[in-house]
């Protein structure tokens, strides 16, 4: 007998197999009930419900009470029809359901006595489902009007939002991006809870809404949940219930791209200043940006297995200016003398001069009233150059010469030396994302979904550098 080890993938898949229990109070997902009754008014019991999602076929049945109340739950948000059916009652359907996340619809049903075998009464397209389970205030976004309603940057958690009854902005001191902060009925900002497909999709400190933003074109639906809401919402003064997309039994699939080319753009109002400042031509910088991607979506197996990818990709090139200190010419020779011109002027020693202070007081501490060692300055602030290190020499000459000005530079700074420099480069920075997730029915009582999601940012050095923008160096 042969005996066999499991190792690596195969415990995890088992693991996860084990885990596969039961999970409750689920805030991705839905739920509906209601009451079966005869036309007398009479509860019917034992009535057959056969809840079908229509995008997918996946099937739900469920059997009413004794009180003819039946309840069917964890069903995934989307277009439902149910059917009820009983002995010696025509079979009645509703369609035309639409179920949100996290939503409670009741679906009534008065069945007529039946007269022949197979006879249904279909409903299409009935009032609007209202939810009588719970005081739940809130307002629901479908795929379609996150589609089409306006927000910064595709951004869907910045303006959208604020289309729900009492959330207005709520902007911190320390906030440099506004319209990530909003206040939910006068609570304080950043106190709001977010889950994406029912887990939790914030961290834990001041950028908690910048940890994980779903792309508008992989979402469902958003609901923002604002007061009365269930206890599993309960994390702070609202709930954003993000449902992303799954796939169906019909391959569906969309494809996107925006473009932005420096010839259609405006010159920014600073940009614009500093080229007035210096005489040059009123030029929009540099900037390309061509944002484009798609999803698909679709059946493995027909009511079984789906699939669905969303793939972006964001590749941005644009001026960038790096300013950073280097030496001027006078401090590579050696020449430290412009540092003496200061209010307080900075001396340079001679280290191998230092020695012990024959005064110094041992029962005071070292100051510059009291100096431990003593050391000779170098004569009007200039080293020799037979005190230069050769090494040192030849780093020195790969460092580039100033050719800038820092304007926060204070005045006395620019009489007595400038040493910064400016290097204006194209760079460009590329974005991308992939997000597919898989759902599979296993039964009536069991669904399993897996969704990844990787952002990937990558900068990459500049094709060619740009003509230098700096402002004319001042004299010392």
């Amino acid at each position: 007998m042969k005996a066999h080890t499991l190792r690596g993938p195969l415990w995890f898949l088992l693991l996860c197999m084990v885990l596969c229990l039961p999970a409750f109070a689920q805030r991705n997902t839905g739920t509906i009930v209601g009451l079966i009754t005869d036309p007398t008014g009479a509860a019917i019991p034992n009535a057959t419900i056969t809840v079908t999602n229509v995008d997918t076929g996946v099937i739900r049945t469920e059997v009413s009470e004794n009180t003819g109340n039946y309840r069917v739950v964890s069903l995934s948000p989307g277009n439902y029809k149910v059917a009820a059916g009983a002995p010696g009652f025509a079979t009645e359907v509703h369609a035309g359901i639409t179920l949100e996340v996290d939503q409670d619809a009741r679906v009534d049903f008065a069945m007529k006595v039946g007269k022949a075998a197979g006879e249904s009464v279909t409903v299409t397209a009935g009032a609007p489902l209202v939810t009588t389970e719970n005081g739940e205030l809130g307002t629901t976004l479908d795929a379609q009007q996150i589609s089409d309603m306006p927000n910064v940057g595709r951004n869907i958690l910045a303006t959208l939002p604020l289309l729900s009854p009492g959330v207005g902005q709520a902007r911190q001191n320390y906030d440099n991006d506004p319209p990530m902060r909003f206040s939910v009925n006068g609570g304080r900002g950043l106190s709001e809870d977010l889950t994406v497909d029912g887990a939790e999709a914030i961290s834990v400190n001041i950028e908690g809404w910048n940890f994980y933003k779903p792309n508008e074109d992989e979402v469902q639906e958003m609901k923002f949940q604002t007061n009365a809401y269930a206890a599993e919402n309960g994390r702070g003064s609202a709930t954003v219930n993000i449902v992303t997309k799954s796939g169906t039994n019909r391959f569906h699939g969309t494809a996107y791209d925006f473009n932005r080319q420096t010839a259609l753009n405006a010159n920014e109002w600073f940009n614009k200043r500093a080229q007035l400042a210096k005489g040059l031509p009123n030029k929009p910088g540099t900037l390309r940006d061509n944002l484009y991607g798609g999803t698909v979506g679709g059946p493995v197996l027909k009511n079984k297995l789906f699939f669905f990818m969303l793939y972006e990709r964001d590749p941005t090139s644009n001026k960038g200016n790096a300013r950073t200190s280097v030496p001027t010419t006078a401090f590579k020779n050696g020449d430290f003398s412009a540092l003496l011109n200061f209010a307080t002027p900075i001396v340079i020693y001679d280290p191998a001069t230092t020695a012990l202070n024959p005064a110094f007081d041992s029962t005071k501490p070292a100051s510059a009233t009291n100096p431990q060692y003593l050391r000779t300055p170098f004569p009007d602030n200039k080293i020799p150059s037979s005190r230069f290190d050769p090494v040192a020499v030849n780093v020195l000459k790969f460092l580039p010469d100033p050719n800038s000005t820092d304007i926060n530079n204070p005045t006395s700074q620019d009489a007595a030396f400038n040493n910064d420099f400016t290097n204006a480069n194209v760079g460009t920075n590329v974005h991308w994302h992939i997000d597919p997730r898989i759902d599979y029915t296993v039964s009536q009582k069991q669904n399993l979904f897996f969704r990844l999601t990787h952002d990937s940012n990558g900068k990459y050095p500049p094709a060619k550098p740009e003509a230098l923008l700096c402002e004319p160096l001042k004299a010392a």
